[in-house]
């Protein structure tokens, strides 16, 4: 639900220009499910981006390092006693996709 949440803030859904629109698309009737397209930049952008003053980057992905900084963070602020830790993402492919594309 959380990268649906996400796609649904960054206006990734074709047809759907915000959440209320989504909210207010009814089935068919013959049908009980949805299948939701993306729009055709959406597939060119990272889902996890980083921030920096003037809001989301448009094209640079969050590193390992700062989502591992802010997910180790958010638990010490809600109580965890051990540190969260990332299992779903490995440093080591976000690195080398870093490094195809040229970012610094």
């Amino acid at each position: 639900m959380f990268f649906f949440d996400v796609a649904i803030a960054d206006n990734a859904f074709k047809g759907y220009e915000t959440l209320g629109d989504l909210m207010r698309a009814r089935l068919p009737r013959d049908r009980d499910s949805r299948i939701l397209q993306w729009k055709d930049d959406a597939c060119e952008r990272p889902t996890l981006r980083m921030v920096c003053t003037n809001g989301v980057h448009k094209t640079r992905a969050l590193t390992f390092a700062a989502l591992r900084y802010q997910i180790v963070s958010l638990g010490k602020r809600v109580g965890y006693q051990d540190n969260v830790k990332v299992h779903a993402i490995c440093a080591g492919v976000a690195n080398n996709i870093k490094g195809e594309i040229g970012l610094p």
